[in-house]
């Protein structure tokens, strides 16, 4: 079963409103989604450092998190959504983007 990680992220690092985040480890979700994927699909990704160097990848955006998770489902995977971040994450890289695109994070 693949946890995924869904919250808001009102940390101060963000500009603008509190955007919705979904995360999950990043062995699991690049196992059924490569990195290079997420850019052109969601116009980006973040990536947060846990507890014990636990690495996550997702995106932001209440509907890049439902495709996100729609796609990960269509690939086999089984999901538990939990409802806060990781125990002791930080963000590690904040957003990657896709230069292709114009959607860019405030």
């Amino acid at each position: 079963m693949l946890k995924l990680y869904q919250f808001k992220e009102t940390r101060k690092y963000w500009k603008g409103s509190a955007p919705t985040v979904c995360i999950g480890l990043l062995s699991e979700i690049c196992a059924l989604i490569d990195r290079h994927e997420l850019k052109p699909l969601f116009g980006g990704y973040v990536v947060y450092e846990g507890d014990g160097h636990a690495e996550f990848i997702g995106v932001w955006g209440g509907r890049n998190a439902a495709q996100l998770r729609r796609m990960l489902r269509e690939r086999g995977a089984t999901l538990q959504l939990l409802n806060h971040l990781p125990r002791e994450s930080r963000v590690k890289v904040r957003a990657v983007f896709d230069s292709s695109r114009s959607t860019q994070l405030a």
